[in-house]
């Protein structure tokens, strides 16, 4: 099965864009088997909750399942169907959001790329949308490493990190890391035009858990925004997440190229002498 559509931004709004990358459930079972014995695997994760006025819901796992088949489109690589739901019980407060214990998800996530590892998947990508996910992600690329399963994850927002956003896009000023703020809103801005309502966004300082005399505590988001988004999301802009999405999607291939060239034992847990 050839990937026949070529990727462009445009192509991300079509329905057709996805049956024509690698879609693992668009696939017979004899189709997929030689994908999945022979390539990489892309798994993308994120989250149902709360993104502020202006963002909707699914942000985070739309995100990531975009950047997934932009990268796919390039190259014949598998995309398993996104994990919706995510750690996300810090945003209960607001309405819509809903959120899986992170034992659960860690279970959950592990179960699936096992069961991957049994179709003879030795190679696999989490494409990570949401960043209360990723302590547990680490935990499951640990045990699949120590199972023999080349197993990594993605995040788009750590691939240039706050320098990137510095150099050109919202200034220093504005390029702290938040939540549905500036980098993130153009971004969803770019893939998701109709669903944003930049007129709804509201700026807010970016403090996470305030610090108390050198100590930290736990909070909810609740607790230090009354509107869920943290951060300059007003800032936002089309142009700017063309220019964070494609930057993604450039180092995903790369990441995609080197370890389908890399041998998988050099990827595994060494073993004690």
């Amino acid at each position: 099965m050839k990937n026949s559509v070529e990727y462009h931004a445009d192509n991300l709004y079509k329905p057709s864009f996805f049956f024509n990358t690698m879609n693992l459930h668009y696939l017979s079972w004899p189709d997929s088997e030689k994908y999945l014995k022979k390539h990489v695997v892309l798994l993308p994760v994120g989250s149902l909750e709360q993104h502020g006025l202006h963002n909707q819901l699914g942000c985070d796992f739309m995100i990531a399942e975009k950047l997934a088949s932009a990268a796919a489109s390039k190259k014949e690589i598998l995309i398993c169907p996104p994990i919706p739901y995510g750690i996300s019980k810090h945003h209960r407060h607001f309405f819509g959001t809903v959120w899986i214990e992170g034992e659960t998800f860690k279970k959950y996530v592990l179960d699936v790329c096992l069961s991957l590892a049994t179709h003879g998947a030795h190679k696999i990508i989490i494409v990570n949308g949401h960043g209360g996910n990723t302590s547990s992600l680490l935990e499951v690329v640990g045990e699949m490493r120590h199972g023999g399963v080349a197993c990594i994850i993605f995040e788009w927002w750590k691939v240039e990190g706050e320098s990137f956003l510095e150099e050109g896009l919202f200034g220093k000023e504005f390029a702290k890391g938040g939540h549905a703020d500036a980098g993130e809103t153009s971004v969803n801005m770019y893939l998701h035009p109709t669903l944003v309502d930049l007129k709804k966004a509201r700026d807010r300082d970016v403090v996470w858990s305030p610090k108390v005399h050198g100590g930290q505590f736990k909070v909810d988001t609740i607790d230090f925004t009354d509107i869920g988004s943290i951060g300059f999301p007003t800032k936002a802009s089309h142009e700017a997440g063309k220019k964070i999405f494609e930057n993604a999607v450039e180092e995903l291939t790369a990441l995609i190229e080197w370890m389908e060239k890399e041998n998988v034992k050099n990827l595994l847990e060494k073993r004690h002498k």
